[in-house]
């Protein structure tokens, strides 16, 4: 779970280097070539680059949430289910004890009226 937080972690900074390095060198052009509406460009599809990664994160973080919400269910729900089959077997068991005793007294029955085969 905390590998995706760390990856994103990883990316995000990783971005923020990237758009920091870039500036810098972008001002050392701006002061010894004038160059000035080139670095606005760059700054502009840099920050919309950061934004479009933040809006992904912002969605993964969500899925994982509703997947999360989404496996408790299913865990309660399989709880439930193995809850039933032992509740099944619980009384298969006494079922089987009820038949047990009823062809014990069936035998005994059949000796005693020497009924047997």
């Amino acid at each position: 779970m905390q590998s995706w937080r760390a990856s994103l972690l990883v990316v995000s900074t990783t971005c923020l280097l990237i758009y920091v390095m870039l500036k810098l060198c972008f001002n050392f052009l701006k002061q010894f070539f004038g160059v000035n509406r080139m670095t606005e460009n760059i700054d502009n599809i840099v920050l919309e680059h950061l934004r479009h990664i933040r809006g992904k994160v912002d969605k993964t973080e969500q899925s994982i949430e509703d997947l999360k919400l989404r496996m408790s269910r299913l865990e309660s729900a399989i709880l439930s289910v193995k809850r039933e089959v032992a509740d099944s077997y619980e009384a298969e068991i006494h079922q089987q004890s009820t038949n047990d005793r009823i062809i014990e007294r069936l035998e005994r029955i059949e000796r005693r009226l020497d009924l047997q085969e």
